[in-house]
């Protein structure tokens, strides 16, 4: 069975392990600046081997049986998934801590396991030195290779291409990838036993809007660049944590939309169409999770600016890597409460655990192809407020993608997008159940000393750190 009717009917993710998995490269990968990285389907090549469709995540998979696959059991937690421990943290290895997205902690942990012969190499994404408006999937195999991809990059990735490169090298590899792109991992290795041998660990990135190509032109163009034939290199998180998306020219000068609060709302306005009716945020088939601490507690840290990050680990190969490299003084970390996170993240929960369950119901009033998880619900009854926010966030996109709109639209104040920004915030946030998630938090909120490590499930741990 070939792939070309998940293309036709808008369950692609893009994700590429189609591509990655396919044995006689019967389909390959080429890029369309409004929709992404599509695969292309050669028929004349095709085998009907049927591996294609079974690692998609796009059209159909049973997710709840996934999870009993992968962790043994269903999860309770609807919103965060299956997980061991949930914590903040940062590497101390302070120069990757400054120039990370949020602490350091990816590439350190990367760069950890390379240094012990645990892994050699790590599937990573950085900016395509030739055509930096591109992103580049490939295997670091050193640590400077590891550090050239620190970042975020929001834009599609077939991080599932790299698969066919796996599968033909000797090695055990990491692989740090988006929720889409784990999904079709974990899908693959159900049937493929190679791939299951050769990945040795999934590091999962926290994802809520992942836009289209469109929008990294458009904002380049905000900042200022018009000639895209100027354009040096794109870096979207630069600077101190949150960072602010820079455009550096050929002539070696900065082009600053700072900070991300400037232009994240963009990422509503060029969603792609997949991505809204999908229901994962927290990589919940990950070893390990990572992304930004966002918190709505309270909390204020002195070092906020140099990054932090959640960490959640979901496999007992995950916790084991994280409390070994915590003992090493590689990581340090503390305990959080399940709380914190769903009050900081809950904007981005909501939209894959509300607002996706909207979207794919809309598009089957639609008539319109939609994703089918099998017994998988939102983890609330949904309200005409999720309705409302799935609507505009299937709607605007496809307005935006037109050229004569991003002209129009590309100078307008950021007071305005902010205004759009609030609806969907109102859309996104259940103000009474964040209240109490806040009080949740602080009740459960843990005190921690730097100097002399805190405690967890009766174990110290050690905070000295090397600072290299």
């Amino acid at each position: 069975m070939d792939i070309e009717h998940v293309l036709e009917n808008g369950n692609c993710h893009q994700c590429g392990v189609c591509v990655g998995v396919c044995p006689v490269d019967a389909i390959t990968i080429e890029q369309d600046v409004k929709k992404g990285m599509y695969p292309i389907f050669h028929r004349n090549l095709c085998t009907d081997c049927d591996l294609c469709h079974i690692a998609c995540p796009g059209e159909e998979f049973d997710w709840n049986q996934l999870q009993e696959d992968t962790f043994g059991e269903v999860p309770t937690d609807m919103e965060l998934g299956y997980y061991r421990e949930i914590l903040s943290g940062y590497t101390n290895w302070d120069k990757i801590r400054q120039k990370g997205a949020s602490g350091g902690i990816v590439s350190a942990i990367l760069i950890a396991l390379l240094e012990k012969g645990e892994i050699d190499g790590a599937v990573v994404t950085k900016m395509d030195e030739e055509y930096p408006l591109q992103p580049k999937v490939y295997i670091a195999r050193t640590a400077e290779e590891i550090l050239e991809a620190q970042q975020s990059k929001y834009l599609p990735v077939p991080v599932g291409v790299i698969l066919q490169e796996i599968m033909r090298t000797d090695g055990r590899f990491a692989v740090v990838a988006l929720p889409c792109h784990i999904h079709g991992i974990r899908l693959a290795q159900q049937k493929m036993p190679r791939v299951r041998k050769r990945i040795a660990l999934q590091i999962g990135l926290i994802c809520g809007f992942h836009p289209s190509f469109t929008n990294t032109t458009f904002l380049t163009r905000r900042a200022g660049v018009k000639n895209l034939d100027d354009v040096a290199e794109i870096r979207y998180r630069d600077d101190t944590w949150p960072g602010g998306f820079n455009v550096i020219k050929k002539d070696g000068s900065n082009n600053m939309i700072h900070p991300v609060q400037e232009f994240f709302w963009s990422h509503a306005l060029f969603e792609r169409e997949r991505c809204a009716t999908c229901t994962d945020a927290m990589s919940e088939f990950g070893d390990i999770v990572c992304g930004d601490e966002w918190r709505d507690d309270g909390v204020v840290r002195d070092d906020f600016k140099e990054g932090w990050s959640y960490i959640i680990t979901r496999t007992d190969k995950g916790s084991e890597i994280v409390d070994r490299l915590v003992s090493d003084g590689v990581l340090y970390v503390e305990p959080t409460h399940a709380g914190v996170v769903k009050s900081g993240m809950m904007p981005t929960v909501n939209l894959k655990k509300k607002l996706a369950f909207a979207a794919i119901r809309i598009r089957k009033w639609l008539g319109l192809a939609v994703p089918n998880y099998h017994n998988l619900d939102p983890a609330e009854k949904l309200t005409l407020k999720h309705y409302v926010g799935a609507a505009v966030i299937l709607a605007v996109p496809a307005f935006f993608e037109i050229r004569s709109v991003q002209r129009i639209f590309v100078n307008f104040p950021t007071k305005f997008f902010r205004k759009y920004m609030r609806l969907l915030y109102k859309c996104l946030v259940d103000f009474t159940r964040s209240d109490e998630l806040k009080r949740e938090a602080k009740a459960n909120r843990v005190s921690h000393d730097p100097e002399v490590g805190i405690i967890r499930d009766n174990r110290k741990i050690i905070t000295e750190a090397s600072t290299s």
